[in-house]
């Protein structure tokens, strides 16, 4: 029998770097949005920087630094985007947003917590963020296709999440 789900939406502040780039951005975007009357060679091209701005307004409402990659304020980045290898490269993991979660997942370490992110850099932030707040690494998975690489990978963290087989800690408890 599965337990109850209970949802709960909980809306954090950006902070001030998160707020300045969002704000570019929307102007960016505003302003992408009024030049698409202008032909349909001119309309597409706004289109899809409309499109680019919202991405990035999305990635700077998780983190500051993920709009620029590991390459901004010279940083000895690879060129790439964040990746997991790269993601220690950031000049500093902390974020409302990541900040609060750490708070909320270090609270309650007697129950397993499941934490959704597309973006691979912040899986890594949040592993760093969560043993920085004193979670045993040994406790956090990270199931994404660079840590758990193939099916069977994947399935045995699902599994030992879900007590299948039960984990039992040094004391002889079942964990």
């Amino acid at each position: 029998v599965l337990p109850e789900s209970k949802p709960d939406s909980v809306f954090v502040p950006l902070d001030a770097r998160q707020e300045a780039k969002y704000e570019h951005y929307s102007t960016e975007y505003r302003n992408a949005l009024k030049s698409m009357g202008a032909g349909d060679k001119q309309a597409q091209k706004s289109r899809m920087a409309a499109l680019g701005y919202l991405q990035k307004m999305a990635l700077v409402s998780i983190h500051p630094e993920l709009d620029s990659g590991p390459n901004a304020a010279g940083s000895d980045g690879d060129g790439t985007g964040w990746t997991w290898k790269n993601a220690t490269k950031v000049s500093d993991p902390h974020c409302p947003k990541l900040d609060y979660v750490v708070d909320r997942v270090s609270k309650e370490q007697e129950c397993g917590s499941i934490i959704f992110c597309d973006v691979i850099a912040v899986h890594r932030w949040l592993l760093m963020l969560l043993v920085e707040a004193g979670v045993p690494e040994s406790r956090i998975a990270i199931l994404n296709g660079d840590r758990a690489k193939d099916p069977a990978m994947r399935q045995q963290i699902a599994d030992r999440f879900n007590g299948v087989p039960a984990v039992v800690g040094t004391d002889g408890t079942i964990e």
